[in-house]
């Protein structure tokens, strides 16, 4: 199908990361943010000798607005010494001096919710890890709040302890774990967006190709996309190079959807290209890069992205400058909800 086909644009959004083009949101496009929450969990996990990691205790899941917070959590692990060899842990809000002198591992970690978009949330966390006894320095962590962007459903290590120590029979290690996605609208939960992607691929002289791909995925799941790779001839390729196939362009990315109560789609655009020139053996130098988008779109609406113009990072910018002069690619997509199964 020939991009042609696909209709004017409606409108365009702003760029966030410097792989999209920069463009401009019309005043009437801005739109109140939603009132997301996000499903937050404190966890303490442990190796056990020879055996698998896996948790031993949390504090959550929390669904949390922006501003809100899983308040001060101790987390204690580790026999009380030799004489003590059995494998104790304890999780409590009382203050850390409660447990101090009992455990050899002792944590206090607090997280509050700084931001909320499609699949990424922002955290600031403070966290230390408390010597045995009431005084003295923490051995790791700090009193300034760290801010830590986690996307959906990844998990974070805030602090990892090493077990080779008498008292940790139980044990080969622990660590403290941070876990957030976004709290799922129980009414939307089962729903389903259908994804229509193009790769718009304009070559000198007016000539234009456009690939398609179909995709569906539940609400606030990943999907991925993948392209055929586009050829372009060199234009001077150096004698010996390996090279005279061409520069081979790749593209792929991801997509995440959610919908809201009005019907609008929140979506989450990673775009992801890499230029090579390919030598007949299949090596050659990759040279990728990559972005995010957030955008906001109607069912139906079509949303053209520029991919962006020739790469600096290279030793050679000025070959791939010359290959790529004149072609320009885009993404075009639109997304829709779904009936409910």
């Amino acid at each position: 199908m020939d991009s042609g086909t696909l209709g004017p644009l409606r409108r365009t959004l702003p760029c966030l990361l410097v792989l999209l083009a920069t463009v401009v949101v019309a005043q009437d496009d801005v739109r109140p943010p939603a009132r997301e929450k996000a499903h937050v969990t404190l966890s303490m996990i442990r190796t056990a000798p020879g055996g698998a990691t896996l948790p031993m205790m949390a504090m959550g899941p929390f669904d949390l607005a922006v501003g809100e917070r899983i308040p001060p959590t101790v987390f204690a692990a580790g026999a009380a010494g030799v004489d003590s060899p059995g494998c104790d842990a304890r999780m409590t809000m009382e203050p850390p001096e409660a447990v101090l002198g009992r455990f050899s591992l002792v944590w206090t970690v607090a997280a509050e919710v700084r931001s909320i978009e499609t699949d990424r949330i922002v955290l600031d966390v403070t966290w230390q890890r408390l010597k045995r006894g009431e005084n003295g320095p923490p051995l790791a962590g700090g009193p300034t709040p760290e801010s830590i962007t986690l996307r959906e459903g990844e998990r974070v290590l805030l602090d990892f302890a090493d077990g080779a120590r008498p008292d940790w029979l139980c044990a080969r290690n622990f660590a403290i774990e941070l876990t957030a996605g976004l709290a799922e609208d129980p009414a939307l939960v089962r729903r389903q967006i259908a994804y229509d992607v193009w790769l718009v691929h304009e070559a000198p002289g007016g000539q234009r190709q456009s690939r398609h791909l179909e995709r569906t995925a539940n609400q606030g799941e990943e999907s991925a996309f993948q392209f055929p790779h586009q050829r372009l001839p060199s234009v001077a390729a150096p004698k010996g190079s390996g090279a005279e196939e061409g520069l081979q362009v790749d593209v792929k990315g991801t997509l995440r959807g959610r919908v809201r109560p009005d019907g609008t789609i929140d979506l989450s655009l990673g775009t992801n290209r890499t230029l090579w020139y390919v030598s007949p053996d299949g090596s050659g130098e990759h040279v990728g890069d990559g972005g995010q988008k957030i955008l906001s779109l109607h069912p139906q609406e079509t949303i053209r992205v520029e991919l962006p113009g020739a790469t600096r990072n290279t030793q050679q910018p000025d070959r791939y400058a010359r290959d790529l002069s004149g072609h320009s690619f885009a993404l075009v997509l639109q997304a829709r909800p779904l009936e409910s199964r």
